[in-house]
């Protein structure tokens, strides 16, 4: 099992490899040159385009400034990305299989539900439980085709503020899931984000109510925050919530915030 998750992940980095080097197939030629110079006691800041072995002073604001510090960005990434890559085709290569908490788990599937609420040091393979993700087309959410917006994750979400709870999960190394099945009274829900705290373990739901101003959306959300507290999961204890209405729009700082304070 963890060979094949290592696979998947290594499926993703070379994804993102590729799309890396598409993008900067698109970008400018020529490097940017930061010069950072001491005059009376004041920091200034050149910034240079250099190309060709000409160095041309660029404005703060031209695009062809933006343009290659975005370049400077993805070449750092994409040297990570393929040192990453090297490592875990060593990690593949040499690995001699051995018995795991995901196995045990697996085999005794009763446990999962004891400690899913207990601050047991989770040494889980946590890396493994999120590569073990259902994919999209085995979760059955209703209306899969409102799922238009890519993420860094790799998942693809159904709105602007799912993918920013995405991307600050995703940017501050917190393992989760999307819209993964779970059960709860016989019936089967989708939580917008399933969580593990990245030390315990311990499991966490982040629900994103995005329409408060449509009242049968209010009515929905309403059950759907009971369901959860029928089966123990509380809002301001292991469930997360999140509102917004077209004139209260959710703010990125406010999921950073919320990241920090549960998992930082």
């Amino acid at each position: 099992m963890l060979l094949s998750a290592m696979d998947s992940q290594l499926d993703l980095i070379e994804n993102r490899i590729n799309e890396i080097r598409k993008e900067l197939a698109k970008l400018p030629k020529g490097s940017l040159n930061i010069v950072h110079a001491n005059v009376h006691g004041k920091t200034l800041i050149r910034y240079y385009h250099y190309h060709d072995g000409v160095q041309t002073s660029l404005r703060k604001d031209s695009i062809l400034l933006r343009d290659l510090a975005r370049k400077k960005c993805l070449e750092l990434d994409l040297k990570n990305l393929m040192s990453i890559r090297t490592a875990t085709n060593m990690f593949v290569r040499h690995h001699s299989p051995t018995a795991n908490v995901v196995d045990f788990l697996s085999s005794n599937p009763e446990l999962c539900d004891i400690l899913k609420d207990s601050s047991v040091p989770a040494d889980f393979s946590l890396a493994e439980w999120v590569l073990n993700e259902c994919p999209p087309e085995q979760k059955n959410v209703p209306h899969p085709e409102l799922r238009i917006h890519k993420m860094k994750s790799g998942h693809i979400v159904r709105s602007k503020s799912e993918g920013l709870i995405d991307n600050g999960l995703y940017d501050a190394k917190i393992p989760f899931r999307y819209e993964d099945p779970m059960s709860i009274g016989g019936r089967t829900i989708y939580p917008d984000f399933t969580i593990r705290h990245p030390e315990t373990g311990v499991f966490f739901y982040w629900e994103h109510f995005g329409l408060m101003d449509n009242e049968q959306y209010i009515e929905s959300a309403v059950r759907k925050i009971g369901l959860y507290a029928y089966a123990g999961i509380l809002p301001g204890h292991n469930l997360i919530t999140t509102f917004e209405t077209a004139a209260s729009p959710l703010l990125y700082d406010d999921i950073l915030a919320i990241i920090s304070h549960y998992f930082l």
